[in-house]
């Protein structure tokens, strides 16, 4: 009996306290219970509303026929479904939920009805139409880039080409259009590969293995008119989750008309039994204090937390199951005073000793003995890591984007990478905050993207430039803030390349600012450029060293450079032990 009241105390806490919409349905859709959650979303003062009747009977037009067929479906096969639902709230708003519906099943193995859990996606969708919004921007950017971009995947199929790339091959839309249309199931090459003759097993490989290869010059077998007879390729291999290649992104440029005038020019990389033992989320309750055990928890929880078999973690604390030990006494003091926690994102361990990101949400009840918390317990341990890659996706398209310029001037290859990450150590030491510190590497990495507007025969001129070369090559950081202004980054990344060239004393370009109009990330980018580019080696010259460079900028302290800028990256160096990246 004390079991079952304590079953039924469970339900009630599930039903009144959880935030997901919860309803339990008999076998004709009519509802023998709903969640307190549910009923505030549908601006009803309690859930009695709900009670023997539809959800089309009490909701009217708001009911959606998706989910009477999803009830259907769970009842006729006896199996649970994940369906995307759409509910407007009481103030009108439009929400989207995921929602797993369950069989319930009586003692004697018969259909009783269907259990719902509902969760609102709202925000995490709007976060993640957020980074997908981003991610056009940059893949915007690569759609515009000067060079040519093919992506085909792993058997050859081509899947996407941007502006230049038709260019280079001189091909229509419609041609384009036809050659996607085409279904390769092995990869093979065909005649318009021809010229790749000498490199069809280097090919393969990047196809089958991965990596990445470099093929500064092939003549074309066959050009079209107006299209390129001379190009470079640089396959890069893109690999799923398990290992496998993708998708290999190849970059194309058209070479014709510096083979004509020089018949040379080397380029560089590119590079997812009853209702509490039915929820997928895991229920608990702890007696609320350092090392407090656990007094109930549900299967779920059980299998969320890696234990099989009879194993239980009934009387283990619930200290030992968060990541971050000093949560549980942290958040003691909150919780007592508020009653409640919801939706905290924390990361969790299990009895292995993994860990894995988990959404809480508590309610207190006090009893004359302890203050007892009484939790729902969830994993978001995937959706954090779409989060995330799709982050690091933005990211490596950045650096892209960097690598852009080391195939214009391989000469300085490496250069944009390594000034990032002087840059970042400097802004790091300098206090910047970690958002900051973000706009400076992403910067660094474009900070000579502007090159792509100075012509290849200067950039890779060994010898001295003339007056006229050195007006064009100073036209780089202007150019660089035109490619830059329209991609809306989280800070002003296109003023930072704008002003690397500025000097403290007004002495530098494009616009001659002095000090206070010169951005502190510009500032660190100006000291990191120098040093860089001074201690590092060229094929045309030998590195000035490391010394000089650093006796450059400190000559230059509070005239040329930030004192305080150059200070730190001068401390780097001799007393921190920084060395730059090889390259």
């Amino acid at each position: 009996m004390a079991r079952k009241d304590n079953s039924e105390q469970l339900l009630n806490l599930l039903l009144n306290n959880g935030q997901d919409l919860i309803s339990i349905k008999d076998t004709s859709l009519r509802c023998a219970a709903v969640s307190r959650s549910m009923a505030d979303f549908f601006g009803y003062d309690d859930t009695f509303a709900f009670r023997g009747r539809t959800l089309g009977e009490v909701l009217g037009d708001q009911t959606v026929r998706t989910e009477e067929i999803a009830d259907r479906q769970v009842i006729d096969s006896m199996e649970p479904r994940d369906v995307l639902l759409q509910y407007r709230a009481s103030d009108g708003s439009l929400h989207g939920f995921q929602c797993l519906k369950t069989p319930l099943f009586q003692s004697d193995g018969s259909l009783w009805g269907v259990l719902s859990v509902s969760r609102d996606n709202t925000e995490y969708e709007g976060r993640l139409k957020n980074l997908q919004e981003d991610a056009a921007v940059y893949e915007a950017v690569i759609m515009n880039a000067p060079l040519g971009v093919s992506v085909r995947d792993s058997v050859g199929n081509l899947v996407m080409v941007n502006s230049a790339w038709k260019k280079i091959w001189a091909l229509s839309d419609e041609a384009v259009s036809s050659d996607m249309g085409k279904t390769r199931t092995a990869l093979q090459f065909d005649d318009t590969d021809s010229y790749l003759a000498g490199y069809n097993q280097e090919v393969k490989r990047i196809y089958t293995e991965g990596g990445q290869l470099f093929i500064p010059q092939l003549r074309v077998s066959e050009p079209r008119p107006g299209g390129a007879s001379w190009v470079s390729h640089h396959f890069y291999a893109l690999h799923n989750s398990e290992g496998r290649v993708d998708k290999v992104v190849v970059l194309t440029e058209d070479l014709s008309e510096q083979v004509r005038s020089r018949k040379a020019l080397e380029q560089s990389q590119i590079n997812y039994r009853n209702l509490s033992e039915n929820v997928p989320v895991g229920i608990f309750s702890a007696e609320l204090r350092v090392g407090g055990p656990i007094l109930f928890c549900n299967p779920s929880f059980r299998k969320m937390f890696g234990f099989q078999g009879q194993d239980s973690p009934i009387g283990m604390p619930m200290d030992s199951f968060v990541a971050d030990p000093e949560f549980i006494a942290s958040t003691i003091p909150d919780l007592l005073e508020r009653g409640r926690a919801d939706d905290v994102e924390i990361l969790m361990r299990r009895v292995d000793g993994s860990d894995f990101w988990g959404s809480l949400t508590i309610r207190l009840h006090r009893t004359d003995d302890a203050v007892v918390m009484q939790g729902v317990i969830a994993d978001i341990s995937h959706r954090r890591e779409s989060l995330e890659r799709l982050h690091k996706t933005v990211m490596g398209t950045v650096s892209a984007m960097g690598r852009l310029v080391d195939m214009k001037d391989p000469y300085t290859a490496g250069h944009q990478e390594r000034v990032a990450h002087l840059a970042t150590a400097i802004a790091t030491e300098a206090g910047l905050s970690p958002e900051r510190i973000e706009g400076v590497n992403i910067a660094g990495k474009l900070h000579d993207i502007g090159k792509m507007c100075v012509p290849a025969e200067i950039l890779t001129k060994p010898g001295v430039v003339s007056p006229e070369e050195m007006r064009l090559l100073k036209t780089h950081p202007a150019s660089g803030y035109n490619i830059l202004r329209n991609i809306e980054f989280p800070w002003p990344v296109a003023e930072y390349v704008l002003q690397h060239h500025e000097r403290l004393d007004g002495s530098g370009y494009p616009a001659g600012l002095t000090d206070r109009e010169i951005c502190i990330e510009a500032k660190i980018l100006a000291v990191a450029d120098v040093v860089e580019a001074m201690a590092t080696r060229r094929p045309y010259r030998a590195g000035k060293g490391l010394h000089e460079a650093l006796q450059t900028v400190t000559l230059g302290a509070g005239i040329l450079y930030d004192r305080k800028m150059t200070e730190i990256c001068v401390n780097l160096f001799l007393q921190k032990d920084y060395s730059l990246p090889p390259y």
